[in-house]
């Protein structure tokens, strides 16, 4: 057992050498560790408050980073140094951020049922706001192509949407109390979900259809993730 933070751990990533990893904490800080020495090797007080989610460019390079204080951060971690932001839109916490495959936009998603799509290089919206969730937006992921984005939602139902316009593609409901996480097969044909009922369900995303129900715990399902195969 590590002695990582001060307060809670949030959030763990690993760095693309597969060597170091990146850890987030309610005590506002993100901590690099040495995975072959099991060591803190630099601290950074990064937001005014916890910080939630850590989310890896493609590169490698740089993270963005979200929190309660309701804003996102871009830092760059090889050189430890703050990069863009803050990304001010959201009215309460951002739950959920995600990178596009080509490192050029971000997604955020809040405790206010809002989601944001921001250009990277220009650190702006790249339109209002989404509002279609009627409560807290718990997930959000680009699909392989870049060109749709996933949300899920306390309220019951998970948004396919289109990311050069922000329309709505196709709306999903789950029947699971509340939708807590997203995932993309990598092929992007299939869309996983898990939620506050302990189910996990998998849709085809082209025409909606339920293809897999599972009963996978006794409580919430609060990350899935598919494996490189699909």
């Amino acid at each position: 057992t590590i002695r990582v933070h001060t307060k809670a751990v949030t959030a763990v990533a690993f760095f693309k050498d597969g060597r170091r990893i990146v850890t987030a904490s309610n005590d506002k800080t993100l901590r690099i560790w040495d995975t072959t020495e099991l060591a803190s090797t630099y601290t950074m007080q990064v937001h005014t408050k916890a910080v939630l989610v850590v989310a890896f460019f493609k590169g490698g390079r740089r993270i963005v980073t979200a929190s309660k204080d309701k804003t996102l951060r871009i830092w760059d971690m090889e050189k430890r140094a703050f990069m863009g932001g803050p990304f001010q839109g959201h009215s309460d916490t951002v739950t959920s951020v995600t990178v596009s495959p080509d490192d050029r936009r971000i997604a955020s998603a809040g405790g206010d049922g809002t989601i944001i799509i921001w250009d990277v290089e220009s650190k702006q919206m790249l339109f209002n706001p989404l509002l279609k969730h009627t409560r807290r937006v718990s997930s959000v992921c680009f699909s392989p192509d870049g060109k749709r984005l996933a949300s899920g939602s306390w309220d019951d139902t998970v948004i396919i949407w289109d990311v050069e316009t922000g329309a709505v593609l196709s709306t999903l409901r789950c029947n699971v109390g509340m939708v807590l996480c997203v995932a993309f097969s990598p092929d992007g044909l299939k869309l996983a979900s898990g939620g506050s009922h302990g189910t996990i369900r998998v849709w085809r995303t082209s025409n909606t259809e339920l293809l897999l129900k599972i009963e996978a715990h006794d409580d919430w399902v609060e990350s899935v993730v598919w494996s490189p195969d699909g």
